[in-house]
């Protein structure tokens, strides 16, 4: 670079008049000698602002959560041959799949009769979950149900779910009492067989779906038990 220019730079000569003297090159030359560290701050702010828009924008909206316990295997193969029973619902909602997404917590594994393997650390987990609303939709087996069902864990359906629907699904009712008084809450409904629930193989047999008690939103989530235990 030109040591005339550097010269005036370190008499505070003005950036302005600085820069009318300079070739197109040597403004170049100029402002990247004494303004690296602002330009290259600026530049990584940009970056990031232009990240997080493109994160917001792609970014889909929780329609609800739900945690799946003990799954099986071939949940996971129907999910890659493009069976998906919640975007399939999102539709029947006339939600846009690309814009709303319903979580899917799908990797508990809890094995009560085996307490030295990973199970406590997931139970306190759950636990956690549970408290802090972390979930809508619970499925499980029954061993992980009564774990927490008769400690408050989830809702009565009966307060949520239509009457007349109730009535008519009397055989899909799963109920449990609870460790305080004893008094029997409707915890959890079962699928059906071959219903739009087990289409999609989370399990080889009916488990109760529940409604969490932290669930902000009950009639949704009555809403997709009904229609996913037909």
């Amino acid at each position: 670079m030109n040591e005339s220019w550097t010269k005036k730079s370190r008499d505070d000569v003005s950036l302005k008049n600085v820069l009318k003297e300079l070739s197109g090159r040597e403004r170049m030359e100029y402002l990247w000698e004494y303004y690296k560290v602002p330009i290259l701050l600026v530049a990584l702010g940009l970056i990031i602002l232009a990240f997080s828009v493109a994160w917001i924008f792609s970014r889909k909206t929780t329609y609800f959560t739900v945690e799946l316990v003990n799954v099986s295997g071939s949940y996971y193969e129907m999910r890659k041959l493009g069976t998906d029973i919640f975007q399939d619902y999102l539709r029947k909602e006339g939600l846009d799949p690309n814009k709303y997404n319903i979580d899917v917590i799908d990797s508990r594994a809890v094995d009560l009769e085996n307490m030295d393997t990973n199970t406590p650390a997931t139970l306190q987990i759950m636990t956690a979950e549970f408290s802090s609303g972390s979930f809508d939709l619970f499925v499980a087996d029954e061993p992980v149900w009564e774990f927490y069902a008769p400690y408050g864990a989830v809702m009565d359906l009966r307060d949520v779910l239509p009457k007349d629907w109730l009535e008519a699904h009397k055989d899909l009712w799963y109920m449990i009492a609870m460790d305080e008084t004893g008094e029997e809450i409707l915890a959890g409904i079962y699928a059906k067989e071959g219903s739009r629930f087990m289409s999609q193989g989370c399990y080889v047999l009916p488990k109760p779906m529940g409604i969490a008690i932290h669930c902000k939103d009950p009639e949704k989530i009555g809403k997709f038990i009904m229609w996913a235990a037909e």
